[in-house]
């Protein structure tokens, strides 16, 4: 199985367990235990396998464990800080707003886990389709090259920091744990995330191609405007 198609099967994984959840969300159906604890056990293991090197995941995560070596300049690794901050101050303000409102709701946890799965929905989406974080905050060149790859799932887990189940929280620190050593490597070993010291990082040994079906998102975001002038 390529890195590709297994994006696409936890896709669809994603994608079901949120229908599921904003169901019951809105009182449309009752969910059985085994669904809760299904989902539950699917993010821990994804959790899981990103603390290790894995095949099956995209280098984007994976060159935390390349054992190269070299400088990175200061003023490379101030403006990883600058992006990264940006995004966790972005990320803090969005959730602020989404929580005020879910967190008066009376099925509130139903709630919380409808959107952690949406964030990991969008997870996907960002990689494979259209970033945010990437075009307007971070502005790398692609996922190989992101500083911030594997905060993901703990951007995912950010609601179930207010679950009342010991589940959802324990989901949260293992994505707090995710993120833990993802910055500990980039501290200790920032070579491995610049793509001119790791060399596994240049398109030339890329084998996902994610940034086509972007550049073509792209294209056509761009040349909406000159649809609506032409007009």
């Amino acid at each position: 199985m390529t890195v590709r198609k297994s994006l696409y099967g936890q896709a669809a994984v994603r994608v079901g367990f949120f229908v599921a959840f904003f169901g019951q969300a809105v009182s449309v159906w009752q969910l059985r235990w085994w669904v809760w604890m299904g989902a539950g056990l699917f993010l821990a293991c994804s959790m899981v396998r990103r603390l290790f090197p894995n095949r099956m995941e995209s280098h984007g995560a994976e060159k935390q464990f390349d054992l190269v070596q070299g400088e990175v300049p200061a003023q490379v690794k101030k403006q990883w800080k600058k992006a990264a901050w940006r995004s966790a101050l972005a990320w803090v303000a969005g959730n602020a707003v989404c929580l005020s409102l879910l967190l008066s709701l009376p099925q509130r946890e139903e709630a919380l886990w409808a959107l952690t799965f949406f964030y990991s929905v969008c997870d996907v989406v960002c990689i494979v389709v259209f970033c945010p974080f990437q075009m307007l905050l971070m502005k790398n060149r692609c996922c190989m090259t992101c500083v911030i790859y594997n905060w993901d799932y703990l951007m995912m887990a950010t609601p179930l920091l207010f679950s009342r189940s010991w589940g959802g929280r324990c989901l949260f620190l293992l994505g707090l744990a995710v993120f833990f050593q993802w910055e500990w490597k980039k501290h200790h070993y920032p070579a491995r995330f610049w793509e001119e010291t790791n060399k596994n990082l240049a398109c030339s040994h890329c084998t996902e191609k994610s940034c086509r079906s972007r550049r073509a998102v792209l294209r056509i975001l761009a040349s909406l405007p000159r649809q609506k002038a032409e007009k």
